[in-house]
C-alpha cells in the first residue's frame, strides 16, 4: 500500500473555524483505478477537521496508479441549520472542483492541487504547440489558420495533436 499524508486546515471565506456545524471532507477518488498488484474502488474517505480546523488524510497515492489522470475530488459537507427536513437540519456541501493529485512525500493540500479541467473539447490551428493550456483532451491541428487550405504551405503538416497532462 502506497499511501501519503495530505495535511491542510478547513476555514471560512472570512478565515474563521466552522467546527460548530460538525464539517467533514470528502475525499472521492475519481474512479476505480489500477495499481501495479491492486485494485482500487470503495467508499469515499471522510476526514473530521481538528477543533483547531486542521486536518490529516492518508490517501493511497494516484503517482502509482496506472490510470492516467487519477485524483481525488475534494467535496466539503457541514450541517446547515438553516435548512430542517423531518429528522432535522440539513446538510450544505460544496464540490470545491480542484482536483488532488496525492504524489509521493503527501504535504500541504495546494502542493497536490490542480485546478479544476475544462469540461469541453477545443481544436487551435497554429503551426506552432499553443502557448496557453486549453485542458486535456484540447487538439491542436499543426497548420497555418490564415492559408489552412493551401497544400503547397509547409506549415499545413496535417498533424493532428491531443494535449495531456504531463507530470
Amino acid at each position: 500500500m502506497a499511501t501519503a499524508t495530505i495535511t491542510g486546515s478547513l476555514r471560512t471565506f472570512g478565515g474563521a473555524n466552522f467546527n460548530y456545524l460538525d464539517p467533514l471532507i470528502i475525499f472521492r477518488p475519481s474512479s476505480a483505478h489500477l495499481g501495479p498488484s491492486s485494485i482500487f474502488s470503495g467508499p469515499d474517505v471522510r476526514v473530521t477537521p481538528e477543533s483547531d480546523s486542521s486536518f490529516i488524510a492518508t490517501l493511497e497515492r494516484t503517482d502509482t496508479m496506472l490510470t492516467a489522470g487519477a485524483h481525488y475530488k475534494v467535496i466539503i459537507e457541514w450541517r446547515n441549520p438553516g435548512i430542517t427536513g423531518s429528522t432535522g437540519p440539513g446538510v450544505a456541501q460544496h464540490d470545491t472542483g480542484w482536483q488532488i493529485e496525492v504524489l509521493a512525500g503527501g504535504g500541504p493540500i495546494g502542493d497536490n492541487a490542480r485546478p479544476p479541467r475544462p469540461n469541453f473539447q477545443m481544436v487551435i490551428v497554429s503551426p506552432t504547440p499553443p502557448s496557453i493550456f486549453f485542458g486535456a483532451g484540447a487538439q491542436w491541428l499543426q497548420a497555418d489558420p490564415n492559408d489552412m487550405n493551401n497544400p503547397l504551405n509547409p506549415a499545413n503538416t496535417g498533424i493532428y495533436h491531443q494535449l495531456r497532462w504531463e507530470d
